[in-house]
């Protein structure tokens, strides 16, 4: 079956337009204040084989490139074996491409008696255990130390919550009661999704939806590989640094780097030059490598987006096990995001600058603020009971070949969240802020 470009196009949206409802969803539904204000969560709808086909506008970078990875673990676990109205929960960094605070739910999604597509929906949790409050723990130097890691379990059957499993979370956590509002914003979430993508094959039929899937991945990679072609064949190289590892404050900055070769249009990011993993919580496994790559690339080539398997499957990355882009079990990874996906999202995106600065010189790419976490928690005094309160804050960004860059705004690869609102957090916490400013000049230079 072929459908015609106007088909292709409302389909194509309607996908991505259910994703952007299932976010909203979790947003409104959820408790914890990273969700429900700060919009730390992404939707996704997969094909039955697990590949990334839509996601949210709004969708977090780090988030949407792991779930064909976490979807690929969950059905490997469950030998492809699912019923209606199961629903998964997972959080392994290590196969999953994340750190234990993103908890994902992974649903199956039936129609006419098969499996037809799944549902992956992440929630940033404020707290999943470990240490230190908030999970991320800079002294960390394995992932035991860093929270409850949940391999794929069977959540809800018949859509029903298993109340065992749904204990043994909230009693790893010190706002564990907090988390059943997050998980059912999820699970409903995911049964949104299951009725509107239902509602498109009642209405178009299998054949129409299954050949749309078939199609975007075949459009994103036509639409790459025609760009690319447009660029000279060439080795471009950067790297970046970042601070000491925590736990040996004496030893050198932590190098990523990255070697990218384009020939005959086909490309290969290579990240075997980057330094060993640190002792300390900086690098990524594998997984997130993947995405951060692709992150980086998006942003050079925006008309791509929404990110999905078309583009993973016209990229090679090379990287070595072991290093802090390739980390393995029990490296600590809690501190991926602020670390290692940063740095390679931002060397990425000047591999890509320097390759496109050959034919246009004003298609330059700088690194924005890194990413700082801020998490404070205890016992709060009116209630006797733990809080765990979790930040992130905007910053400048990097500088343009035309003007500065902007002056405050969120860090480019969680660009749909946003602040948590004072007012909100001063209501929940036992906190008092007295100002909150920006560092005049802290963007680049144009």
């Amino acid at each position: 079956m072929q459908l015609n470009p106007i088909t292709f196009e409302v389909l194509r949206n309607a996908l991505s337009a259910m994703c952007d409802e299932g976010s909203e969803m979790i947003a409104r539904l959820a408790y914890a204040p990273t969700i429900s204000e700060g919009h730390d969560h992404s939707c996704a709808l997969l094909t039955a084989e697990g590949r990334l086909v839509a996601h949210g506008d709004r969708d977090q970078a780090p988030h949407i490139g792991s779930f064909e990875p976490s979807v690929r673990v969950v059905r490997e676990w469950a030998e492809d074996k699912f019923e209606p109205g199961d629903v998964y929960i997972f959080n392994d960094p290590y196969s999953g491409g994340i750190h234990t605070n993103d908890v994902k739910l992974i649903r199956p999604i039936f129609h006419g008696g098969r499996v037809i597509a799944f549902n992956s929906s992440t929630g940033h949790w404020p707290d999943v255990g470990g240490a230190l409050p908030g999970s991320f723990n800079p002294r960390a130097t394995d992932c035991y130390s860093e929270g409850l890691r949940i391999p794929p379990m069977l959540l809800f059957s018949g859509d029903k919550l298993d109340r065992t499993v749904m204990t043994l979370i909230e009693y790893n956590m010190r706002t564990g009661r907090e988390r059943i509002a997050d998980i059912y914003a999820q699970h409903r979430a995911g049964l949104l999704i299951e009725e509107r993508l239902c509602e498109l094959y009642d209405r178009h039929g299998s054949e129409a939806i299954e050949t749309l899937f078939i199609d975007v991945f075949d459009y994103t990679e036509e639409m790459f590989r025609k760009q690319v072609a447009e660029l000279p064949d060439g080795e471009f190289e950067f790297e970046d640094f970042s601070d000491m590892d925590a736990m040996h404050p004496d030893t050198p900055r932590i190098r990523v780097h990255c070697r990218m070769r384009i020939s005959g249009g086909q490309v290969t990011l290579d990240y075997r030059g980057s330094d060993t993993a640190p002792v300390g919580p900086f690098g990524f496994p594998r997984a997130s490598l993947e995405t951060a790559v692709y992150d980086g690339t998006l942003h050079c080539f925006p008309q791509l987006a929404p990110l999905n398997h078309g583009l993973a499957r016209s990229v090679e990355i090379l990287s070595t096990p072991g290093s802090c882009v390739h980390i393995q079990e029990p490296t600590p990874a809690s501190g991926y995001a602020s670390g290692a996906y940063e740095k390679v999202a931002a060397v990425t995106m000047a591999c890509w600058a320097n390759a496109f600065s050959t034919v246009n010189s004003r298609r330059m790419y700088a690194a924005g603020i890194n990413l700082a976490n801020l998490c404070i928690g205890g016992i709060h005094p009116k209630t006797g009971k733990q809080f765990v309160n979790y930040l992130w804050n905007e910053g400048g960004q990097g500088a343009r070949s035309y003007k500065d860059g902007n002056p405050f705004q969120m860090m480019i690869f969680i660009g749909g969240a946003t602040n948590q609102p004072i007012e909100i957090l001063e209501r929940l916490y036992p906190l008092l802020y007295t100002n909150c400013v920006g560092v005049v000049d802290s963007c680049g230079d144009g």
